[in-house]
């Protein structure tokens, strides 16, 4: 016959479930991380930069609202918040 599991061991068992759960899936999100870092520089790698020309051209925008074209006198401090 089977023995009656005592209520330590079952408890044992569920937390031992749940420490491999959290950790495995801890360190699959950090593989996952690794891995698309890794990809991303090697992917940089090869790529080449984009060289945009500005000679003989302009920037053109169209603003909404009201536009001020004044001087900066000083730097918001982080006392006044």
């Amino acid at each position: 016959m089977n023995k009656p599991r005592s209520l330590w061991s079952k408890t044992d068992n569920f937390l031992s479930l749940i420490r491999k759960l959290l950790l495995n899936t801890i360190t699959a999100i950090i593989l996952v991380i690794i891995t698309f870092s890794i990809l991303g520089s090697i992917v940089s790698i090869f790529t080449d930069d984009e060289v945009l020309d500005s000679k003989d051209k302009i920037l053109w925008f169209k603003p909404t609202g009201v536009v001020v074209d004044s001087a900066v006198n000083s730097l918001p401090s982080f006392d006044s918040l």
